[in-house]
């Protein structure tokens, strides 16, 4: 609070009674709290105090330089002065007392202050009169932490303040309601902040944009760069798809930009025209030119704006484009100070074009950064137009979803928006997949093609000939992202050439139908739905389907047969790149009972454990294991990859059993290759369930079959998972000396998967046997592989190996670092054998640094899963032994109290241990 003395003089007169009120010209000065409703959201109960705070230093500085508080309302004043020069100095000491002031990190209150000088009369205890509305009209121009002033109020002050305040003028404004321009002046200080944004107010120079009905929202960098190029730019066209923006851009660029140009911004709407050739006559009814019988149009123009300096904006060229273009070409020929603006879903073509395209508005990662994305500020603003009270925190997660699934467009969102008074946001996004019958507008006055959103694509669908209307229509069987190889291998029959392809790619680019994402397409889900029934209409979509799901049916295995050598990390990349197709392919052929959903699944295994997608192709495998009719071979490969994962997810038994049937058929099949791979299957996840008495013998036929098959991969799986089944009984140097053979014939065949996988096993065979140095390099070597491959899972537990090693040195800082990542790779995985040895390591450490209750509760809750007597998997053993001697320790020092701590542990699953936040 602000420590002043204001008990007696003005301020105790304030306080009783209010002074006389200045009569006849006075500086009238207007504040108000910038952002006070979001400042309120942040604060909460703070709000209050620190409101308080902000009014003192208001009423005590204007106290103080003899000024009079007419009124104040929340957190906005009205004061008066008789003297300009105390009211610009209270105005002054406002912001710097606030600028001092200690504000919490939620939020400052920053105020924004205008200030005027003009005649007044009493009416009763308060001001009326023309000056009083001007001053509040200045006042509500202003930034937070900004003074500005009319010119009136800076022609009074002379020279007779500090030398250290100066002014700035800001140029001449039309403020609402004033016919006449009001010039406006900065207050400039040391200590003040000056590089604000432009006010909010219409700059005076001439234009014929209206007045916008609705808040604009985001696009600021947008509104910036399109400033910038305009004003440096004879030609800039804004392109984009329907809907995405462009003219309410446009409108925005007009009053920011209009002082630029002496003769102003004139917009003119072109999309009313049927014509091409009525281009000429709009521009020339726009403008007030009158027509010449003797000579054309474009030539009367021309000769009318040739000493002219002035932004001609064309809005919604795109049906009407050759003619525009010929306009605009002898314009920027024969008039150097005509600048364009045009807008359009596809540019003019010209050489001196630039083009500017218009993405949608951002969208949210997650609810974290819900309000600062474009795409739900603009949901929220328009709802809260057709139901005041809407909420944005009791709807967010389906605001969300609603501007995801509308790409960020802006009219499917105010669209959308138009229906939160009726409908709740939960209910319009469930209805997305009809949405051309839900996004239409409930009023009219707009332009025909923003009625709706079907017909602002249709607008756009009408320009396309025939070839671009075929490939549009068969793009729609992709689902995100897709690549030129796959339009062309899907797309491309009859009667289209697939060596077309490319160039109607492009044209669909240029006319904003499709965007590109680097070397890929994308087209927006909306225009999607709508080329999918276009699709429908012309009998193509079965064959179309089809053709997809054959296209990344091959595709995928050839990537597998990539991932099985040297090239893993870069299969994986592409796999990731094609995956919302892939999944798209699947689920297709899973629909129609496919037999190539057998292939994608059997082929995307491996993949799905590196790069944590095991749940979703578990199921993959397992309804495409279940169809009928379908050949043994590929029935025994997705039984493998679904027995793996249902292993990996917790499933033992259920995945066990899946790998077993497998197993069976494959056996019967006589197929050796078949057998050798089902075989090493069955062994690795009864090593990964902890079984290894079961995985010998299973392991060793594994290794009698693959022998002869001359592969070094299948061979090095086969004597690592016999050495790590006969560990016990082999001994840490034969053990040791089969993972090494191993390792050899993985490093030949280039295997970074099994590189790391063995170095893995390498490392807790040497933390089993207490030699801590070979422990940690060969963990680490194994982290570096899996960082190769990009192995979230494989980085996670080769630093488990880690923080057994941090442990025992003592090292608990950098344990607790690398337990918390592991943790999260865990939790978002899924990988329930990793949570166990990430719970194991917590309940070590937290043994380690004398926290035992909390390590007793963590072995309740690894008992409670049935693993403290057998966790399973590579470092098993060594994890076993740790747990063992940790319980029989904790027993000693907790006696009784330590079994009544691990009951409790055991009320708390895994899963939640894991996501627990630490």
């Amino acid at each position: 609070m602000p420590s002043d003395d204001l008990s007696g003089g003005t301020g105790s007169a304030q306080r009783g009674r209010r002074p006389t009120l200045p009569t006849g010209v006075v500086t009238l000065v207007f504040t108000d709290v910038e952002g006070s409703t979001a400042l309120l959201r942040r604060l909460g109960r703070r709000y209050a105090e620190l409101l308080d705070t902000h009014n003192e230093i208001v009423t005590s500085s204007v106290i103080e330089r003899g000024g009079t508080v007419i009124r104040g309302e929340g957190d906005a004043f009205f004061c008066a002065f008789a003297d300009p020069a105390r009211a610009v100095e209270a105005c002054l000491q406002v912001q710097l007392r606030l600028s001092d002031y200690l504000w919490p990190q939620e939020g400052e209150f920053r105020v924004r202050i205008g200030v005027h000088t003009g005649p007044v009369e009493l009416g009763g205890e308060d001001y009326v009169g023309l000056a009083v509305h001007q001053a509040a009209r200045v006042g509500t121009a202003a930034h937070g932490g900004q003074v500005i002033l009319s010119e009136a109020t800076r022609q009074l002050l002379g020279d007779r303040l500090s030398p250290e305040i100066s002014f700035s003028r800001l140029g001449c404004y039309q403020l609402k309601d004033f016919p006449e321009p009001t010039v406006i002046y900065q207050l400039s200080h040391p200590r003040l902040q000056r590089d604000l944004p432009a006010l909010r107010a219409v700059p005076a120079a001439a234009h014929n944009v209206p007045e916008q009905a609705t808040l604009f929202v985001g696009r600021q960098t947008a509104l910036a760069e399109l400033g910038a190029l305009v004003a440096e730019q004879r030609l800039v066209s804004v392109v984009g798809a329907g809907g995405v923006g462009k003219t309410r851009l446009a409108s925005e660029i007009a009053p920011l930009i209009a002082d630029t140009f002496e003769d102003g911004v004139w917009m003119v709407e072109l999309a009313k025209l049927r014509e091409g050739a009525a281009v000429a006559a709009e521009v020339a009814a726009t403008l007030g030119i009158r027509a010449d019988a003797e000579r054309g149009l474009e030539m009367t123009i021309a000769e009318a704006l040739e000493t002219k300096q002035l932004l001609l904006i064309l809005d919604n060229c795109e049906h009407v484009l050759d003619d525009s273009a010929a306009l605009v070409q002898g314009l920027l020929q024969a008039c150097p100070g005509v600048h364009v603006l045009a807008t359009s879903r596809e540019p003019l073509a010209l050489p001196s074009e630039r083009r500017y395209p218009l993405a949608p508005l951002s969208l949210p990662a997650g609810l974290t950064d819900a309000e600062g994305s474009e795409a739900v500020a603009l949901f929220v603003d328009r709802a809260r137009i057709v139901a005041p009270a809407f909420d944005l925190t009791l709807n967010c997660e389906a605001v969300i979803e609603i501007c995801r699934r509308l790409d960020g467009l802006p009219l499917a969102i105010e669209l959308a928006a138009a229906r939160a008074a009726a409908i709740p946001p939960s209910r319009i996004a469930s209805r997305l997949d009809r949405r051309f019958s839900v996004l239409r507008r409930s009023h009219r006055g707009g332009l025909p093609h923003h009625e709706t959103l079907r017909a602002s694509i249709e607008w756009s669908h009408e320009l396309l000939d025939q070839a671009e209307r075929v490939l549009l229509a068969r793009l729609a069987v992709f689902t995100g992202e897709f690549e030129l190889e796959a339009a062309e291998a899907v797309c491309g029959p009859a009667p289209l050439v697939t060596d077309d392809v490319l160039d109607l790619l492009g044209q669909l680019i240029e006319k904003s139908l499709l965007q590109p994402a680097g070397e890929r397409y994308l087209m927006l889900e909306s225009i999607r739905e709508f080329a999918r029934e276009q699709l429908e209409q012309a009998g193509e979509f079965e064959a179309m389907i089809a053709a997809h799901i054959a296209y990344y049916t091959e595709l995928v295995e050839e990537i597998a047969r990539q991932g099985e050598g040297p090239g893993q990390r870069e299969a994986f990349d592409r796999l990731d790149a094609v995956l919302s197709n892939v999944r798209s392919a699947v689920e297709r052929a899973l629909e129609r009972s496919d037999v190539m959903a057998l292939r994608i699944s059997a082929a995307v295994g491996q993949y799905g454990f590196v790069r944590n997608r095991l749940a979703e192709v578990a199921h993959w495998c397992i309804d495409a294991a279940a169809m009928p009719d379908a050949p043994p071979v590929l029935r025994v490969r997705a039984r493998n990859q679904a027995g793996f994962a249902l292993v990996i997810m917790g499933s033992l038994d259920g995945g066990l059993g899946v790998i077993d049937d497998g197993l069976e058929l494959a056996r019967s099949a006589g197929d050796q290759l078949l057998l050798g791979q089902s075989l090493l299957m069955a062994a690795d996840l009864r090593l990964e369930a902890g079984r290894e008495v079961a995985a010998r013998p299973v392991a060793a036929e594994a290794v009698e079959v693959v022998r002869g098959l001359g592969d070094d991969v299948l061979l090095g799986r086969a004597l690592c998972f016999v050495a790590w089944a006969e560990q016990e009984e082999a001994g840490f140097d034969a053990t040791a000396q089969g993972l090494e053979a191993a390792f050899e014939l993985f490093k030949r065949a280039g295997d970074d998967r099994q590189l790391a996988r063995t170095k893995l096993l390498l490392a807790y065979l040497s933390l089993e046997a207490g030699d801590l140095h070979e422990a940690e390099y060969q963990a680490s070597r194994g982290r570096d592989y899996a960082e190769l491959l990009d192995h979230a899972i494989g980085r996670a537990m080769m630093q488990i190996a880690l923080v057994w090693v941090a442990i025992d040195r003592g090292e608990f800082e950098s344990a607790t670092e690398m337990l918390n990542e592991s943790l999260t790779i865990a939790s978002e995985a899924g990988y329930q054998g990793l949570m166990a040895y990430c719970i194991a390591a917590e309940a070590g450490l937290a043994a380690a640094m004398g926290a035992s209750e909390r390590a007793a509760r963590r072995l309740g809750s690894l008992r409670a899963e049935g693993i403290l007597d057998g966790i399973g998997g590579e470092g098993g053993r060594a994890i076993g032994l740790r747990l063992a001697a940790m319980q029989a320790a904790l027993g000693v020092e907790l006696g009784d109290a330590l079994e009544e701590l691990m009951v409790q542990g055991a009320q708390i699953h895994l899963n939640q241990l894991a996501a627990q936040p630490r």
